[in-house]
């Protein structure tokens, strides 16, 4: 049963041969402004929720080294393959 419902969200997320306009849409969304609508979710909570603002430092002290360090890594790897 697992198995089969990993199957099935594979395929929809990989959005098969003839991908639908839809899915194209929402994977260039996500894709081009994943990073932003993160940030703008972070910013929004710690602006209207005050008491979680020092696990939003955390998150985002752990975020900004992993952005940054993450195209020398890929660099890096492909490199060494």
């Amino acid at each position: 049963m697992t198995n089969a419902i990993n199957t099935a969200l594979l395929q929809w997320i990989a959005a098969g041969d003839d991908p639908n306009s839809w899915a194209l849409l929402a994977g260039s969304v996500f894709a081009l402004w994943g990073s932003a609508l993160c940030a703008a979710a972070v910013l929004w909570a710690g602006w209207h929720a005050r008491a979680e603002r020092p696990y939003l430092a955390a998150v985002v002290a752990g975020a900004a080294p992993a952005t940054l360090l993450s195209p020398l890594i890929a660099t890096w790897l492909a490199a060494a393959s």
